[in-house]
């Protein structure tokens, strides 16, 4: 998915669950194949030559079960050693909730960018399907037609 798409999907209301996907460890916090909902996204940052990337605010204290279980001990303890799991880490209570992710949005030459750390859960039925509609309304609209096509 391009970060575009989704970046309009969230203003239009929607607040789909992702999946981290950091192969180059480059997140601070979650790791690999933890959940979280995307509750908001910012403003883009430009670059040069049409670079930019843009944040997307996220809680994993939804699924925090989950994510315990995908988790690497990579933060030092008092010790030193890598012994702790995000959740362990006095940074977990206040990022848990309100975690700040940046997607690229344009690389050079104007392009959209394809999602790299973030991929929409695909048991997500109803955005994948609002996806695939390729509606031109909202997607709260378009939840809401579907009730309303479910209630009649």
């Amino acid at each position: 998915m391009k970060t575009k798409e989704l970046v309009k999907l969230v203003r239009q209301g929607a607040t789909p669950i992702i999946r981290i996907y950091d192969k180059h460890g480059c997140l601070n916090g979650p790791d690999n194949g933890m959940l979280g909902r995307i509750l908001s996204v910012g403003n883009e940052d430009i670059w040069e030559r049409g670079t930019s990337s843009i944040p997307f605010k996220i809680n994993f204290k939804e699924f925090e079960a989950h994510n315990k279980t995908v988790a690497v001990p990579d933060w030092y303890d008092k010790s030193g050693e890598p012994t702790l799991i995000w959740m362990e880490t006095d940074n977990y209570e206040k990022e848990s909730v309100n975690t700040e992710i940046h997607e690229m949005l344009g690389v050079e030459n104007y392009e959209d960018a394809e999602l790299v750390f973030l991929k929409i859960i695909d048991d997500n039925k109803w955005l994948n399907k609002y996806i695939t509609s390729n509606s031109k309304l909202t997607y709260t609209q378009w939840l809401e037609l579907q009730l309303d096509n479910t209630l009649n």
